[in-house]
């Protein structure tokens, strides 16, 4: 992506670009958008584009780290105790509000990227969260484990047109790696059956 300074009209026309594409993305598949189908459903002169980006790959390049902002953002700890390692709840519900965005994503076949940096990204933050565990299961291992199972679930979904609720997800999710989670966490002492 270009460094520029980002005013209002600078933002707005990056916004124009970035919907035009995923408009596109969800109509054809990526390989076969053009630069000058991007310019025409956003309706900006070719110059324009080429003064935020610099091809195409650079616009999805750039709708990607948004998203992936957007999750981190989403990321935080939420009322519920088993959601102190991953929110998963709120996560699928953050998928859910970007439905369209990620299930072109996964038209253009490009959802393993973001599949990819986001699990490295949720790994490394329960991994944060771990450092003052000493569990029978190596941190990292439970960190890749619940990230990795997260995920995947969530690849299914979206590879299936989302057919469940994001809260449906989560109780999917739970009931999936619940059991193993409170297994590693009672071996050590720190959670009590059904308190996770």
């Amino acid at each position: 992506m270009k460094a520029e300074k980002l005013d209002r009209r600078s933002l707005r026309t990056r916004q124009l670009l970035s919907d035009a594409l995923v408009s596109l993305l969800l109509e054809q598949r990526y390989d076969t958008i053009t630069v000058q189908e991007i310019i025409d459903r956003a309706n900006v002169g070719r110059s324009t584009f080429y003064k935020h980006f610099y091809d195409k790959d650079d616009l999805l390049a750039s709708n990607l780290e948004a998203l992936l902002e957007h999750m981190s953002a989403t990321i935080t700890l939420d009322d519920t105790p088993h959601s102190a390692l991953l929110p998963s709840r709120k996560l699928f519900e953050h998928v859910g509000d970007y439905r369209a965005l990620y299930q072109a994503l996964v038209r253009a076949k490009r959802i393993d990227m973001m599949i990819e940096a986001g699990q490295r990204n949720i790994t490394r933050n329960i991994e944060r969260q771990l450092q003052q565990r000493n569990l029978a299961v190596p941190n990292a291992a439970l960190a890749h484990y619940l990230a990795g199972s997260f995920f995947a679930l969530l690849r299914w979904w979206l590879d299936h047109d989302a057919p469940y609720t994001a809260a449906q997800m989560e109780n999917m999710f739970q009931a999936l790696v619940r059991p193993g989670l409170e297994q590693v966490l009672r071996d050590q002492g720190e959670v009590q059956p059904g308190t996770l």
